[in-house]
């Protein structure tokens, strides 16, 4: 063997030896233990929605009603901090008759019960539900809405269509 090739082996294995120690090294320096941070995110969701009842279209105004069911409100919320729920009635708690110009010919007053609690439609917004409870766990709830009224005799009534829009609204807390 030349002398170059002897110095070309020698330097290689000093170079080999070299990373070797490193190596050895370094792993003594190594860590023990290491932290991953998993994170993941759900959005807030609330929903509501109203089954209406066949009476709802087709209200007897001339015959008494009494907690008479006119929808099925479904409120849905997955929000951990609660929600609510608020209604409003576009004209304060009557049936109203109009002109087709817009005015208002009669008003035939009615009451409301929400789940069998009582709405005060004049004054609205009305909070209706207040769910503040923690939620573990997302929840659904059905509940009733009634409508109560005193019938009025035919003659004693002008024709026409008599109605109230009601808008509920439901809301992370």
């Amino acid at each position: 063997m030349s002398m170059i090739e002897q110095k070309r082996t020698t330097l290689v294995s000093t170079v080999l030896a070299l990373i070797v120690a490193i190596a050895a090294q370094s792993n003594a320096f190594a860590l023990t233990s290491a932290n991953l941070h998993l994170q993941g995110t759900v959005d807030t969701l609330v929903s509501i929605s109203v089954t209406s009842a066949p009476s709802a279209s087709s209200l007897d105004l001339h015959n008494s009603a009494s907690n008479l069911k006119v929808a099925d409100v479904q409120e849905f919320s997955n929000s951990s901090t609660g929600y609510q729920v608020t209604l409003v009635s576009a004209n304060a708690g009557n049936l109203r008759n109009t002109s087709a110009s817009g005015e208002v010919i009669k008003d035939f007053t009615y009451s409301a019960t929400y789940n069998g609690s009582a709405v005060q439609l004049s004054q609205s917004p009305q909070q209706i539900t207040l769910f503040q409870s923690p939620i573990n766990d997302p929840v659904t709830f059905t509940k009733e809405f009634t409508i109560s009224y005193t019938g009025i005799p035919q003659n004693q009534l002008p024709s026409g269509v008599y109605q109230d829009d009601l808008t509920f609204e439901i809301a992370a807390l």
